[in-house]
């Protein structure tokens, strides 16, 4: 039977029956029949008889909207939805899809172009900006998750946790950027960059050296000064190894 004469029901067993075959965890599995449970919910109480991508895109927004889940469950409801149009239209799988960003309301959407806007006329590059609208996104999602709907409520212990959740530590410098932004147009009534944390990248000193990198270490030294002397006196261990390298 073409998928295109196929109920809901019938689609959505097809595809579970295909990720059985990709050998799919039994609780990964059962995350798919309450997700896709949802969904004919959703259909059926919108009259709604036969399944299209256009109708899986309205269900991820309305869920979103109006359930107070996590940022991994909103990229879960993505992902399943996403396997299910591939699966409708025929298209190969693929074991890592395109993740689909949580959508932001429109509140926040505004709010994060108008902050990019300014970074674009103060001179920031492209793929500043870029960076820039991938993390502080990411944040406002995370404000979301955890309770702020409206930007002008929130508080340090959010932003606190906001941060915690980026992997990506180098999100946080940007981030205070961005609270900086907002305080002084008069969004948020404090100023909680201040309470972001600093991060530094930490510096890897090499356990070895080459050769040619003792020794450019040694030129560099200026051995007729006092000062000189004193900083070469400081790497003896260098030596050490240089004889040790041409032994």
């Amino acid at each position: 039977m073409e998928k295109e004469n196929q109920s809901f029901e019938q689609l959505s067993n097809g595809m579970l029956e295909e990720l059985q075959i990709k050998r799919y965890g039994k609780e990964t599995l059962n995350n798919y029949r309450r997700i896709l449970k949802n969904l004919a919910l959703h259909m059926q109480l919108n009259g709604i008889s036969t399944y299209s991508s256009e109708i899986g895109k309205a269900f991820v927004e309305n869920y979103i909207s109006t359930h107070e889940i996590s940022v991994s469950f909103q990229m879960t409801i993505s992902t399943v939805i996403g396997r299910l149009n591939d699966y409708c239209d025929g298209r190969e799988y693929s074991l890592q899809r395109k993740k689909s960003s949580a959508k932001l309301p429109e509140s926040y959407a505004v709010l994060l172009e108008d902050y990019l806007l300014f970074c674009k006329q103060d001179g920031n590059r492209e793929g500043t900006i870029k960076g820039k609208r991938k993390f502080c996104g990411d944040f406002l999602i995370f404000l979301m998750a955890l309770g702020c709907k409206d930007i002008k409520d929130i508080n340090s212990t959010q932003i606190c946790k906001a941060c915690l959740m980026f992997h990506n530590k180098d999100a946080w410098g940007i981030i205070r950027l961005f609270l900086k932004f907002l305080y002084k147009e008069n969004v948020i009534e404090y100023d909680y960059s201040i309470i972001v944390p600093h991060y530094t990248r930490p510096f890897m000193v090499p356990t070895t050296y080459s050769e040619e990198e003792i020794l450019r270490f040694e030129n560099a030294i200026d051995q007729s000064s006092k000062i000189g002397i004193r900083d070469y006196a400081m790497l003896p261990g260098l030596g050490c190894v240089l004889e040790i390298s041409q032994a």
